[in-house]
């Protein structure tokens, strides 16, 4: 829980960064750093996998939920993807 807290505030002070220093709209950065955790699970994903450096007691249940962690970060790209482009305006919230 920890780790959890501390990538959040990394990613809040990402997007508070590019948004305010580069002037980047909020919206955008919040999905390139979702498509960088996307690009991260995908990369690191052979190692969850059954006799993976993250799951040498070949666990299933290790497995099925890195899967269902990645559908998650996908569906949250994608969400966020369709929220660009239902609502144009939400481009102008910037710092």
């Amino acid at each position: 829980m920890k780790y959890l807290a501390i990538w959040l505030i990394v990613a809040i002070v990402i997007i508070l960064t590019l948004s305010f220093f580069v002037s980047i709209p909020y919206i955008y950065t919040i999905t390139g750093v979702s498509i960088i955790t996307v690009i991260g699970h995908l990369a690191t994903l052979d190692d969850d996998f059954m006799g993976g450096w993250n799951n040498l007691d070949n666990s299933v249940h290790f497995w099925k939920s890195s899967l269902f962690e990645l559908l998650v970060k996908v569906g949250i790209s994608i969400f966020l993807f369709i929220i660009i482009h239902l609502f144009p305006s939400v481009v102008k919230f910037r710092a």
